[in-house]
């Protein structure tokens, strides 16, 4: 999974900065997918240091969830199939969750400390399953 995060996020770089030159940023993505495909692995901390990034930088202002079942939020009745969006830094920054939330630490996403975390919390940008909700594609 990070692997493809980082990709996808090397790829949009490269977009980015060559603009429409489609074939480039082809190029280029796929010898950055190349080279963390083998790499990565030599780096145990790296997918600590990427997930803690994307915590306080996430790559946007908001996440999407589609309800699975009918939920009660405070006095809201939110029905299955309603899309709920939610700001990420009411999550990402929220002390109930995260100690001393503005401080960059990688030590968050140790094996340790995610294992008694909410499945939606392991992964600061994920399409993974929380209670009465669902993402778009994979756990």
């Amino acid at each position: 999974m990070q692997q493809e995060l980082t990709a996808l996020s090397l790829r949009m770089i490269c977009e980015f900065a060559l603009g429409d030159a489609d074939t480039d940023a082809d190029r280029v993505a796929a010898a950055f997918e190349e080279v963390l495909t083998e790499h990565l692995r030599r780096l145990p901390n790296f997918g600590m240091v990427l997930k803690e990034s994307m915590r306080l930088f996430p790559p946007g202002p908001y996440g999407a969830r589609e309800t699975t079942e009918d939920l009660l939020v405070g006095p809201y009745e939110i029905p299955a199939g309603t899309t709920v969006f939610y700001p990420f830094r009411a999550v990402h920054l929220n002390p109930r969750y995260w100690p001393d939330p503005e401080r960059f630490d990688p030590e968050r996403f140790t094996p340790r400390e995610t294992a008694g975390r909410a499945p939606a919390l392991r992964r600061p940008v994920s399409a993974s399953r929380a209670p009465g909700r669902h993402g778009s594609g994979r756990s």
